[in-house]
């Protein structure tokens, strides 16, 4: 049937029609370019740790669990429990976050659904 109507001279799409499939296309194109920078930028962190010297990043690792793990004791609730969450998250982004590691940070990942 549409193949009649473009026979016959008539155009497929109005000019009304072309707009609003323009405006679509830049909208979903503007959502992904948006979704895929949100996604780099809150990769950088974990990329610069990829990219850290395996000793440095070791001592890196040792020395935020060593300061979690003073400031962070208590259960989560506490006064500094908003920093604890940061440096829980900071943590399970190394490679040397293992089972005791990812143990004891869960509390203050999980404690944001409460």
């Amino acid at each position: 049937m549409a193949t009649r109507a473009m026979s016959r001279g008539e155009p497929g799409l109005t000019r009304e029609h072309w707009g609003v499939l323009s405006r679509v296309l830049v909208g979903a194109l503007a959502v992904l370019l948006f979704g895929g920078g949100l996604s780099w930028v809150l990769g950088a962190e974990r990329r610069a740790l990829q990219a850290l010297e395996p000793g440095k990043r070791a001592v890196l690792f040792q020395e935020s669990y060593a300061s979690f793990e003073t400031l962070c004791q208590e259960d989560p609730g506490g006064a500094l429990t908003a920093n604890c969450r940061r440096q829980a998250r900071f943590l399970t982004q190394f490679p040397e976050c293992g089972t005791a590691c990812r143990a004891r940070t869960s509390p203050y990942l999980s404690s944001w659904t409460r």
